[in-house]
């Protein structure tokens, strides 16, 4: 069977703007989950634009009862009497489970190749994670041989409010730019989760300019995460080290010893450390951070945030660069990459 799950998300959110992407689709390695995103553009006055984020699973491993409810062949009470307390169906337990349960795997996919796909296109902003609606997730019984979500096929079906008899076409794959198809089907296929620090970075910056204070916290905690995740995937036999002594601080680090790391790819055929205002604007956030987290500041410059943030995400491309991935070099700052190239 076929399911479907769909996010609106603010267009304003993101930077850069999702719509100078064109159509975005992506299937995982199996084939078993896709991900189509597209900017939807207002018509109407008092319309809003928005992002639409589609997804289509196929699960097939569903158990007889469960199948049993979806194809229609169940014993269900419909009627009125029949809602439980909450307004829905008396469906069985086992149903319901199961739709709890898909719902939260469904969700849980869908943002983690949404957030592989930023992480590749250097997009911030959005939310964190993608959040959806049980009720509204729709299915299809395959076996029918047709190849579109019919009418009927909403599991909000099953409530009191009646039918949501919204129809949308099949989804289609569109090429918006080969190469990154390419580099995020590689992602996909070998690391379905972006990194924890890219992860860490993209919550740091939502927060920037409502709570600069946590952003900072949590800018520094990425910069930190990204050397040190770095330092084990390259070097494993230092592992127990990072993981159990007291680093010496990431400026330090970045300055003496960024240039030994064992890359996987070099500059010129060097092992080059970020540009001096780079490792500057990373000290200057430790040194806030840590006059944060020990009270002796209350407060910090929206802009010192901005510049460090911009600092921690050149920095952190950097580092995917040196772990092997090719493109990250693309989404440095031109200064950055100048300077590199310079160097």
């Amino acid at each position: 069977m076929l399911f479907q799950t769909y996010y609106r998300l603010d267009p304003w959110s993101f930077e850069p703007p999702l719509k100078d992407f064109g159509v975005i689709q992506f299937d995982n390695p199996k084939q078993m989950f896709s991900l189509f995103v597209r900017y939807k553009h207002a018509f109407n006055e008092g319309q809003e634009s928005q992002v639409l984020v589609q997804t289509i699973h196929r699960k097939d491993d569903i158990p007889d009862l469960v199948r049993a409810v979806f194809t229609g062949d169940a014993e269900i009470d419909f009627s009125i009497g029949g809602k439980n307390h909450d307004g829905f169906t008396n469906f069985p337990d086992v149903y319901r489970d199961f739709i709890v349960a898909l719902h939260e795997d469904m969700d849980r996919m869908a943002s983690e190749i949404f957030n592989v796909v930023r992480w590749r296109m250097g997009i911030v902003g959005g939310p964190l994670g993608l959040q959806s609606e049980w009720s509204s997730m729709r299915w299809h019984d395959d076996t029918k041989g047709e190849k579109i979500f019919d009418e009927h096929g909403f599991l909000n079906r099953q409530m009191i409010a009646g039918l949501f008899t919204l129809r949308m076409p099949e989804m289609q794959k569109v090429d918006f730019d080969e190469e990154c198809r390419v580099n995020v089907e590689k992602l996909i296929n070998f690391q379905s989760k972006q990194p924890l620090y890219h992860d860490l970075f993209r919550e740091a910056w939502q927060n920037q300019r409502d709570n600069p204070r946590s952003a900072l916290v949590m800018g520094v905690a990425a910069a930190e995460t990204g050397f040190k995740t770095s330092l084990m995937d390259l070097n494993p036999s230092v592992s127990w080290i990072v993981e159990n002594l007291q680093s010496p601080p990431l400026d330090r680090m970045l300055r003496d010893y960024m240039a030994q790391l064992p890359a996987r790819n070099r500059l010129n055929g060097e092992v080059r450390r970020p540009p001096n205002e780079v490792i500057s604007k990373i000290k200057k956030g430790i040194e806030l951070r840590n006059k944060l987290v020990h009270g002796r500041e209350e407060t910090v410059k929206t802009e010192d945030v901005r510049q460090i943030l911009e600092a921690v995400r050149d920095l952190l491309y950097m580092l995917d660069y040196y772990r092997g991935h090719d493109w990250a070099i693309e989404r440095v700052s031109p200064e950055v990459a100048t300077s590199l190239n310079e160097g």
